[in-house]
């Protein structure tokens, strides 16, 4: 998910992955089931058909002998390759050669259960096997508009924003109000759009029986990392179902062109907001305020933050020992569906004697796991130095979580001044990130040109790829680099070299001329989609909407 609060204007196709982390990290609290840990690094992601790459997981928190296979998707059916078994308890190391044939195949590894151990299914990974002989030229870093009408080189005609991006970076999808992207127009309403990048084609996600825009509200998408599922909220009457009052939650399947309904289509209150989809579409996070969208609504007369599963499993996500004495928002989901990081506002999700403590008053970051029971607390991210006291010194807390494959990190903006040893002088947000296996040890990201110290205006949004090691979010560039302008625009932010990339240079190496209202990045890290107001961004393109409009950049380097 991307930027869906208002903010202050202030004065590569496929890139291969050398290694994909799957599966869940250690329980959160010592009231939850321990999970084992799998990761399972690849040797090539992206190789000549008939070539043997070897998929190695290492286990961690496993039981000796217990079962580790290699299964390969056909459809929606899982069908077992082969199967090993771990050579020790704890942990312990499983190769599997996988033959890359013609196209793209998909596969994940699957822990068993033996006795007390729990099981675990990992994130999908894919291999790709070409038959054209030769590499592939590598595609030269651009800037493309989406969010166009049918010439390809006119924006529409009114706003487009909130912007969602598959791994590889082909199908992004966003809202809009623009009445002229397609034939047809918008019935006055916000429309779902997805573009693809290798056509430079528009599809209308959010539509009724008859292929014409749905007559109600449809907003804030999100796609799953394979390109196919899109899960968003919509008020409308879609798919030859009846419209609701409230906004309901729904899917897009891109392959099939099929809209399903996954909540009740009589929610009461607000209904629906915020979707998060996992990789592979079976899960989505979402927020609601209703008081009949499923078993276990939680903070009376606030929103709470709710997981659906495929089939239709509801559960709910942001509680405690008990009900949330406050509300809850923005959720982000990890690739696998089972881990969901969210902001609240409640001061009774972590409470027990002698474990985190959240006594500030303020918004905070917390994560959930789904081997939590009713009652059981989730994990305070949003700390100060010690890693168990809510940060303070701030007057808003933290927000906007995003959160890696396998939810050992998390990435959230926050105005506290104590997450670190040193003390944050200034009280204008930044970007850190938090790992599960060392809490009391945050990463700054949001680090001005001395790298002593943080930035000194505000860093929000982030988005971090499923390995961790790039994030967006949006800040000034002169602010982090010392150069370029002083227009909030999407920054990247690379792990290994800590260095930032302006990702919305103007033509001809100018400054753009309007601010990044949103910004998301793909899972593999090549590429980043945005929304901006500014209009200087690509040659050719008539803007003159004065509004916000969607684009993509990439591959990145």
């Amino acid at each position: 998910m991307v930027l869906r609060r208002l903010l202050p204007l202030i004065p590569p196709i496929v890139v291969p992955l050398v290694a994909l982390v799957l599966v869940a990290g250690p329980a959160p609290s010592s009231t939850a089931a321990t999970r084992p840990t799998v990761r399972v690094a690849l040797s090539a992601t992206d190789v000549a058909a008939g070539t043997t790459v070897t998929a190695t997981a290492r286990v961690r928190g496993g039981a000796a002998r217990q079962r580790v296979s290699l299964q390969r998707r056909t459809g929606s059916t899982w069908t077992k390759v082969v199967t090993r078994r771990l050579p020790r308890k704890g942990a312990g190391t499983v190769r599997f050669p996988v033959t890359a044939v013609p196209g793209t195949t998909t596969y994940r590894v699957v822990l068993a259960r033996r006795g007390g151990t729990p099981g675990r299914r990992g994130t999908p990974f894919s291999v790709t096997g070409r038959t054209s002989g030769g590499p592939v030229a590598p595609e030269r870093p651009s800037t493309r508009l989406a969010s166009h009408r049918s010439t390809g080189a006119t924006t529409g005609d009114d706003k487009s924003t909130d912007p969602s991006i598959s791994a590889d970076g082909r199908y992004v999808v966003f809202e809009s109000f623009a009445a002229d992207l397609l034939p047809g127009g918008d019935n006055g309403y916000g429309q779902v759009y997805l573009w693809d990048r290798a056509t430079d084609g528009l599809t209308l996600v959010s539509h009724r029986a008859d292929g014409t825009p749905g007559a109600g509200q449809s907003l804030h998408p999100a796609i799953s990392a394979d390109g196919r599922y899109v899960a968003f909220q919509s008020s409308a009457g879609l798919g030859g179902l009846p419209p609701s009052g409230s906004p309901e939650l729904w899917r897009w399947d891109r392959q099939q062109d099929s809209l399903a309904r996954l909540t009740s289509g009589s929610l009461d209150g607000q209904g629906v907001l915020l979707p998060a989809i996992s990789a592979d579409g079976s899960a989505v996070a979402f927020v609601s305020g209703s008081t009949n969208v499923g078993p276990g609504a939680g903070a009376p007369g606030a929103d709470d933050v709710f997981l659906w599963r495929a089939p239709s499993t509801l559960v709910l996500v942001s509680h405690g020992v008990g009900n949330a004495n406050g509300a809850s928002a923005y959720p982000a989901i990890s690739a696998d569906g089972h881990h969901v990081a969210f902001e609240s506002k409640a001061s009774n999700l972590v409470a027990a004697p002698g474990g985190q403590e959240d006594t500030n008053a303020r918004s905070d970051v917390f994560l959930w796991d789904d081997a939590m029971i009713s009652t059981s607390e989730p994990i305070l991210v949003s700390t100060d130095k010690t890693g168990l006291n809510a940060a303070t010194g701030g007057g808003q807390g933290a927000f906007w979580p995003s959160v890696s494959a396998d939810g050992d990190l998390v990435a959230y903006e926050t105005d506290a001044t104590n997450v670190l040893p040193q003390t944050d002088w200034e009280t204008t947000k930044d970007v850190f990130v938090w790992n599960r296996d060392t809490p009391a040890t945050q990463v700054l990201v949001s680090r001005a040109t001395n790298p002593g110290t943080n930035g000194n205006t505000s860093a929000f949004n982030p988005t971090m790829s499923a390995d961790g090691s790039r994030i967006v979010f949006m800040a000034r560039p002169d602010d982090l680099t010392g150069t370029g302008t002083f227009i909030v625009s999407p920054m990247l932010w690379t792990r290994a070299t800590g260095q930032f990339t302006n990702l919305s240079p103007g033509l001809a190496a100018t400054d753009p001329d309007g601010a990044t209202i949103s910004v998301t990045l793909a899972a593999s890290g090549s590429y980043a989609a945005f929304s901006t107001i500014a209009t200087n961004l690509v040659a050719g393109v008539s803007d003159t909407n004065a509004t916000e409009d969607v684009y993509v950049h990439g591959p990145l380097g």
